[in-house]
């Protein structure tokens, strides 16, 4: 609830210098004890001068309602139904425009019959933000369907300058090429996100194109089969990959198809400060290593992987293998030998151990 009025009094000005109650609200603010930020928010009823000081911390991260648990619900297992936070959150926002400036984190989760009228006007005072999740209570977010005015606001908070990190949970018919204006992106995180296939019904996307491509440094793709495929290949309109790999240094990508692997093993050939890959499937093997981990959980062979490896091999030091098989008939393996024969010679790895676990066995080689 936002209070119009307050028995609280300001004092104009503080006594104490303006930039040294800046620092010591900083220092209150900092407090791993206090992570209410209740000292902060004390501060901000001294002076009208502290209100600016303290709301930069106050008002920093906004996390709407995520009954999925992501996103620390106010509500869970009650049979309340949603609270229309994300309503409560653009009155707060009408009533004190200047928050806005104030937001760096930004977790908005919709639900179904949420009034969005005033959305769009609302996300122009967000001008700041430095990461932003969008997720929809309890169910998938249509984003072909979403109302081109509060999809349009969701791409300008998408393409702002300022922001370096975006989440996407829970989206139907997501368009990568939606990225492209996102030039300052850095982390890309896709969990059960489909993704739009027909470009033939393609919604309006303004054609001018940034010079500048999506250049990421962590990727995680969580998605259903042919998500890493959609990602890997999507195009701007000049021809030029939506995501440029080059300075990528983790990915986590699951790979339920072969298509997946083979698009993983493209994107990566570009990448130079490769650190960490996590492939993730149904059974499972591990590599961690000394500033490189590759983890993966797949019942996918394992042919390919030394191809994928071997740009980086020189900086891996450690290689710790897990996989698991419940088919007697199926080579436990699964092409592993020919791969690191791949990685002989020039790799520098002080320690490679492999471990197959046979579901519904006790016993382990």
């Amino acid at each position: 609830m936002v209070s119009t009025r307050s028995s609280t009094r300001l004092a104009p000005k503080p006594v104490l210098p303006l930039d040294v109650c800046g620092i010591i609200i900083d220092i209150l603010a900092s407090n791993n004890l206090d992570p209410g930020l209740i000292s902060v928010k004390k501060c901000s009823l001294v002076s009208q001068s502290f209100l600016p000081l303290c709301r930069k911390h106050i008002f920093a991260t906004i996390k709407i309602d995520d009954p999925l648990g992501t996103l620390e619900p106010s509500y869970s297992d009650s049979d309340e139904g949603p609270h229309h936070v994300l309503e409560e959150f653009m009155q707060l926002i009408k009533h004190t425009l200047a928050i806005g400036n104030y937001i760096r984190h930004l977790a908005l989760c919709f639900e179904e019959d949420d009034e969005l009228d005033d959305f769009p006007r609302t996300m122009q005072c967000l001008t700041r933000l430095e990461s932003l999740a969008i997720s929809q209570f309890n169910e998938s977010l249509e984003w072909g369907t979403l109302k081109w005015p509060v999809r349009n606001a969701l791409l300008r908070l998408m393409h702002l300058p300022t922001l370096t990190a975006l989440t996407l949970r829970f989206i139907d018919g997501f368009l990568v090429t939606d990225l492209v204006h996102g030039i300052n992106l850095r982390h890309l995180k896709l969990e059960s996100t489909t993704f739009f296939e027909d470009s033939a019904d393609e919604p309006p996307t303004v054609m001018i194109l940034p010079a500048k491509l999506v250049q990421l440094q962590e990727l995680a793709v969580q998605s259903s089969t042919g998500g890493m495929e959609q990602v890997a290949n999507a195009r701007r309109y000049d021809g030029l990959p939506v995501i440029d790999s080059t300075q990528l240094a983790t990915v986590s990508v699951m790979c339920n198809c072969v298509d997946d692997m083979d698009a993983l093993h493209t994107f990566l050939k570009q990448s130079k400060q490769l650190i960490k890959i996590d492939l993730t499937g149904e059974t499972s093997f591990t590599l961690p290593f000394f500033n490189h981990i590759i983890s993966v959980r797949s019942n996918l062979t394992f042919v390919g992987l030394g191809d994928m490896i071997t740009p980086h091999i020189r900086a891996l030091k450690i290689v710790d293998l897990f996989t698991s098989v419940n088919n007697n008939r199926i080579d436990p393996l699964g092409g592993l030998p020919g791969e690191l024969a791949k990685m002989a010679g020039e790799n520098v790895l002080e320690r490679l151990s492999v471990t197959v676990d046979f579901r519904g066995r006790n016993d382990k080689s």
